[in-house]
């Protein structure tokens, strides 16, 4: 017999059945979050092209493109504090995971946050020990995730579309001012 007692093994394979639900978990929440995204950002986008290609230019014009400025900016900045609270259960998430990991001597996941973690110093992850971090530190840095964080992403894509609609308001708005001075 192996030196591995049942209780051991169900208790093993109980954590591998957690970690794979956890991991279900960060996945569906990554889908909710892009599906949404999907249907909000070409919208968004669909009515700043379609307003800033109006010729027609008066109060009426405005009232439009403030309104449909409002709502759009208002779901997208919906859309942002749900994605905000997505990440913060993703990360509790993953916090099982590298618990889970740690005790069944899995490493995939904290490789992966490592990568964050060192692209962002900022951001800590305390379930990393001193071992952990020394094991951590020996891989390469080529290879470590570069670039923004999806949620700083998503951030930065919802200020540029509103700061889209701000910078459209205002041409409407000098551009419907122009025409009624010059009638």
């Amino acid at each position: 017999m192996s030196g591995v007692s049942e209780s051991e093994k169900l208790r093993q394979e109980c954590l591998l059945v957690e970690y794979q639900l956890a991991h279900r978990e960060v996945e569906r929440l990554n889908r909710q979050l892009w599906t949404t995204g999907q249907i909000l950002i070409p919208l968004s986008l669909a009515g700043l092209t379609l307003f800033s290609m109006l010729t027609e230019h008066s109060l009426e014009t405005v009232s439009r493109v403030f309104f449909t400025g409002v709502v759009s900016s208002l779901l997208l900045l919906g859309w942002h504090s749900i994605a905000k609270k997505w990440f913060a259960y993703q990360t509790i998430s993953q916090y099982r995971i590298v618990e889970i990991e740690k005790e069944l001597s899995l490493w995939c996941t904290r490789y992966e946050l490592y990568g964050s973690v060192k692209r962002n110093p900022l951001k800590t992850f305390p379930i990393f020990d001193d071992e952990d971090l020394n094991r951590l530190k020996s891989i390469p840095e080529d290879i470590l995730p570069t670039g923004n964080s999806v949620s700083g992403a998503i951030r930065n894509l919802v200020i540029l579309m509103i700061t889209g609609w701000v910078f459209l308001l205002i041409r409407e708005i000098v551009l419907a001012y122009n025409l009624l001075e010059c009638s």
